[in-house]
């Protein structure tokens, strides 16, 4: 079976990360949350290296939205640069 989460939970996530680099915190941080909803639920239907994968990039936004989050509710954040393509 195909999902259909996984490249949905892509787009999101690559309007997110321009909304980030953007300086859109706030809209950023929606943005990720709605992609992690994406890839948690696509998760299960991967396989193999591309389950790991996925899985990965969850770690790498939930961290950023975490940071968004700190540094939104008055705390400084370091910024990681995140790139869309999954290249750092």
């Amino acid at each position: 079976m195909e999902s259909r989460f996984i490249p949905e939970a892509i787009k999101i996530v690559k309007l997110a990360v321009q909304t980030d680099n953007d300086g859109k915190l706030k809209e950023a941080l929606v943005l990720y949350k709605k992609a992690l909803k994406y890839f948690i639920t696509g998760l299960k239907y991967e396989q193999g290296k591309s389950k790991e994968l996925v899985r990965d990039k969850i770690n790498e936004y939930m961290k950023r939205a975490e940071e968004i989050k700190k540094a939104l509710d008055g705390q400084t954040s370091k910024k990681t640069v995140v790139h869309a393509g999954g290249v750092k």
